[in-house]
């Protein structure tokens, strides 16, 4: 494995990680790695459902949104456990 040497390291991949590394370009850091974990980037915004999603303001359609998060994420509490408000 060849080694890289970068000025800054960023870990996560997500909007912040992103951010976090074109502000550092922005900013004149010569070499930026961003590093994700996963086999794909975009953080949460890639895997969550909720984080793009506008609900309207009703237990009704809340539930849904929260039962479309849990299913297609990797949520797996027990969803008992959370209070209504």
């Amino acid at each position: 494995m060849d080694k890289k040497y970068v000025d800054v390291a960023v870990f996560g991949s997500g909007l912040a990680g992103l951010s976090a590394g074109v502000t550092l370009l922005e900013k004149g850091v010569k070499k930026v790695a961003v590093f994700e974990k996963r086999p794909f980037q975009g953080g949460a915004v890639s895997n969550t459902p909720m984080c793009t999603m506008a609900v309207k303001n009703d237990p009704v359609y809340q539930d849904k949104a929260f039962r479309v998060h849990c299913e297609y994420t990797n949520y797996n509490a027990n969803m008992a456990a959370f209070p209504r408000a």
